[in-house]
């Protein structure tokens, strides 16, 4: 695989006008107005990758990387003689459209990784 970098990260908190602030002020980073349904706010590092802070239940950190195949490491995953791991959500299109295609991966001990795609070229045809 040529890809595999990191391209988007987000923050998932409890209180997203707090930790907004407390990035602003410590990073300097550029964070946008809320947008429903999950107070997403769009981050701007001033370098890639980008990210966003969004409200939840739990608070954690999901870093997304662009990878050359988001099946191929599924099967990895889920395979006979499988890696570990498991699949958090399955490959599906980027919910702000455009040609990527994501999914959510864990590794054996729970931390979740986003994995994006770029829709193939040869034919328009999704990643499965």
């Amino acid at each position: 695989m040529g890809n595999n970098h990191l391209i988007h990260f987000d923050l998932v908190v409890t209180d997203t006008g707090e930790a907004a602030t407390f990035y602003e002020e410590i990073f300097s980073w550029t964070v946008g107005t809320p947008t429903p349904p999950q107070d997403y706010r769009s981050v701007t590092t001033g370098d890639d990758p980008s990210g966003g802070i969004m409200k939840g239940t739990s608070v954690f950190a999901r870093p997304y990387f662009m990878v050359d195949s988001i099946q191929e490491i599924i099967d990895k995953i889920t395979g006979l003689n499988g890696i570990g791991g498991s699949v958090i959500q399955g490959i599906r299109p980027h919910p702000k459209g455009g040609d990527l295609y994501f999914a959510v991966i864990a590794d054996p001990h729970g931390a979740q990784i986003g994995l994006m795609q770029h829709m193939e070229t040869s034919g328009g045809s999704s990643p499965d």
